[in-house]
């Protein structure tokens, strides 16, 4: 169970995309990256899904019924190198909030859309494109081109690193077959999990003989 002192309680809330067309009720928590984990655990059985900040046409940041996590971002969450020429972003920074910390160095990101108002991690899950979409090189293309990895995090808090070419394509199958998730990669943090209670189905006798 999660610490509700730890991590905000969820509110209802109605959300859309940018059309403002149709409007669903849902869980709404705003969550940053350390709590993230113990978010995705207790979700109900309705499911859940991400959200930055609404700036998709269509539905794809809803959950009708269930929980939406709304991806807060943290002051250090933009890491700079200047020698590889890389920015390392969490999925709830915005690209707003990206070029004030590029642009003063003469930077600027290489795709962008009509607003500068959408998260990273919305940017990558849409494959988003500006003007200079029909260009193949170094600046054209759809944002999932710029890319270099990313740290995806599953279902059950493990994070998996994507994109370094570290691993073959069978190792998805792989990691399923040894029944081991310490063979998917590290797991998530654990600030923000406490331990409140443990608590078994009354038909499970744990600590005592059945009658």
């Amino acid at each position: 169970m999660i610490d509700p002192e730890a991590t905000p309680a969820p509110r209802r809330a109605l959300l859309s995309g940018w059309g403002r067309a149709a409007f669903t009720s849902c869980e709404l928590i705003e969550v940053d990256a350390e709590h993230l984990a113990a978010a995705i655990k207790e979700l109900p059985a309705r499911g859940g899904i991400a959200r930055g900040l609404g700036r998709s046409y269509g539905d794809p940041a809803q959950c009708a019924g269930g929980r939406v996590l709304r991806l807060v971002p943290s002051g250090d969450e933009i890491t700079i190198d200047p020698a590889a020429g890389t920015a390392t972003v969490g999925a709830g920074v915005s690209i707003d909030e990206l070029l004030r910390v590029l642009v003063p160095r003469g930077w600027f990101v290489p795709v962008t859309p009509g607003t500068r108002y959408v998260t990273i991690g919305g940017a990558i899950a849409s494959d988003i494109h500006g003007k200079n979409h029909h260009q193949t090189d170094t600046f054209g293309g759809s944002f999932g081109n710029h890319v270099v990895s990313l740290r995806l995090m599953l279902a059950d808090g493990t994070l998996v690193e994507v994109g370094r070419g570290a691993r073959k394509p069978a190792w998805a199958a792989d990691v399923l077959a040894a029944t081991d998730r310490g063979a998917a990669g590290p797991t998530a943090p654990p600030q923000g999990l406490f331990l409140v209670e443990v608590k078994y189905p009354d038909h499970i006798y744990i600590s005592q003989p059945p009658p």
